[in-house]
């Protein structure tokens, strides 16, 4: 064999053994494929106008368990993760979101999401647009009826998804009144609101509702219906109501020969049409000397039904604060009324009770306005007294529901001045004195 040949054998050999002797690589056998995570997105369903359900399918865990899934959402495209989500449990296959606290009207978009050790997948976006929202709210029992009048309210319990920007009461002898009917304007905002109802006819039947609006809608509480009384000629030489000076209207009637409005006050000015003070700081209303009125805990519901509560100083100014031909009676003048009702009523003591049935000749009946049990209450008198609490010395609102204190121009004493008291308890009829600084109701009587 030539030089040649050894040589070519020899490399032929080196070769062979290289290949033999070569270890398996470890990273080329061992290597896995990461997997893609596979998931869709339920469309949404249940939709209204805070809330919708939706939820995904995931039919591929991409080789890694997966430790959380759900769905996220935005009213912008493509919403993540590290938008509004939900949680919902762990691994594969269908689940069910419910999301809430959505806006009404608006459009929002939704994927699924699910997530293992290695990745966070997403699937197809769906989207939806929640409902517009109902303003939801109620009529009210019509009270304080007369030939002519009444007085009605609502209530808001939710405002639709936008403010209420006007609420009030519409009426009509057709059933279910809308605005463009007789109605009055309530305010606006959520909450339990009152109005009067005036320009009636007597002896008719009538119907009305409440109505509130918003940006989006105008919407009606259910029809109460209620007939107007009979016109009367009345005891006080015809007249059946009296108007103050700010135009509030209030019935008459007649206890013996005395003629008496059967409403609290609610006037904001003297008869000479002088602002009477108010809005007092705690601070200031114990400490001034001249004529001021507050309203129970400053909402104007409770003046519209139990009228506004004035000091002392008020109630004795010589502007007069009832309407014209009418004053703030005098206690000689609440006596005379209690004996017309009850013969034996007591009016000689200075601070007693005068009576424990009198007070229920002029309470109103049942528990609208007054706490149970409302005792011994028959208002047989028709002078339908109510529970408007007072305010005390010191500025603090009490016993609104439970209580009513009635103001007469009557010194007591120095800085004191003669009341009637009526309790939600029993029937009695209480005579006491107030401070000067009490805020008390006011009925007046014709001069």
């Amino acid at each position: 064999m030539n030089w040649f040949g050894k040589n070519l054998l020899l490399i032929l050999f080196l070769i062979a053994f290289t290949v033999g002797c070569k270890k398996d690589d470890p990273a080329e056998n061992n290597t896995k494929v990461s997997l893609a995570i596979t998931l869709t997105t339920t469309i949404a369903s249940s939709i209204i106008s805070t809330s919708a359900t939706t939820g995904g399918n995931i039919t591929s865990d991409g080789g890694s368990s997966i430790l959380k899934r759900g769905v996220c959402w935005s009213m912008n495209t493509l919403p993540s993760y590290f938008d509004s989500h939900t949680s919902d449990s762990t691994g594969t296959g269908i689940f069910s979101s419910n999301l809430t606290g959505l806006n009404p009207n608006s459009t929002y978009y939704v994927r699924a999401y699910a997530i293992n050790a290695n990745d966070t997948a997403y699937g197809n976006q769906v989207s939806f647009t929640t409902t517009t929202a109902a303003i939801l709210l109620s009529t009210n029992l019509v009270t304080n009826i007369t030939a002519t009048t009444a007085i009605c309210g609502g209530n808001i319990t939710s405002n639709g998804g936008s403010a209420i920007t006007c609420r009030g009461l519409c009426w009509s002898t057709a059933s279910n009144p809308t605005i463009a009917d007789s109605h009055v304007f309530c305010g606006a905002g959520i909450s339990n609101f009152q109005g009067n109802i005036t320009g009636l006819t007597s002896a008719t039947t009538y119907y009305v509702r409440a109505f509130a609006m918003n940006a989006v809608d105008t919407a009606y509480g259910p029809s109460v219906n209620f007939t107007t009384n009979a016109a009367s000629a009345g005891g006080c030489g015809g007249q059946t109501i009296v108007t103050d000076v700010d135009g509030n209207i209030y019935n008459v009637i007649t206890i013996g020969n005395q003629c008496w409005t059967k409403e609290n006050l609610k006037t904001g000015h003297y008869k000479n049409g002088t602002a009477i003070p108010t809005g007092l700081t705690n601070t200031d209303w114990a400490s001034t000397t001249s004529g001021a009125y507050a309203i129970y805990n400053n909402d104007l519901v409770n003046d519209s039904i139990y009228g506004k509560l004035y000091n002392y100083y008020t109630v004795i100014d010589p502007a007069g604060l009832c309407p014209a031909n009418w004053h703030v009676p005098s206690e000689s003048e609440w006596n005379s009324m209690a004996k017309y009702l009850e013969p034996t009523a007591d009016t000689s003591c200075n601070y007693c009770s005068q009576s424990a049935t009198l007070g229920g000749k002029l309470k109103e009946t049942g528990t609208s306005h007054w706490a149970t049990p409302n005792g011994s209450a028959t208002n047989s008198s028709s002078f339908s007294a109510l529970p408007s609490g007072w305010r005390s010395y010191n500025g603090n609102y009490l016993f609104i529901h439970l209580d009513g204190y009635f103001w007469n121009t009557t010194a007591f004493g120095p800085g004191s001045g003669y009341s009637r008291q009526f309790y939600y308890m029993d029937g009695s009829l209480q005579k006491y004195d107030a401070i000067n600084t009490y805020g008390l109701s006011v009925r007046c009587v014709k001069d």
